[in-house]
């Protein structure tokens, strides 16, 4: 049963910061003020929250490194 449950979890966290990225993208790369090489950058997941940070998205920088966070907790604590 833990098994399940774990397995949910991984696949909603990992649903979670890939919707999170595609809107980072979106927002980034709508953002008139920002240097292109951030426009580029965010397409590559660990610059992600930083071109979100420098674009003035705090939030969702913050809210995309929590769920990356937990994907990575949820998928080392796997069930043996």
């Amino acid at each position: 049963m833990f098994g399940v449950v774990w397995l949910v979890a991984l696949i909603v966290a990992f649903a979670g910061l890939l919707f999170f990225h595609l809107i980072a993208i979106r927002r980034v790369l709508k953002t008139p003020h920002l240097p292109s090489v951030w426009r580029v950058l965010v397409f590559i997941p660990p610059a992600t929250p930083v071109a979100c940070f420098r674009s003035g998205h705090r939030v969702l920088a913050a809210v995309w490194s929590v769920l990356l966070v937990s994907y990575i907790m949820l998928w080392t604590r796997a069930p043996q």
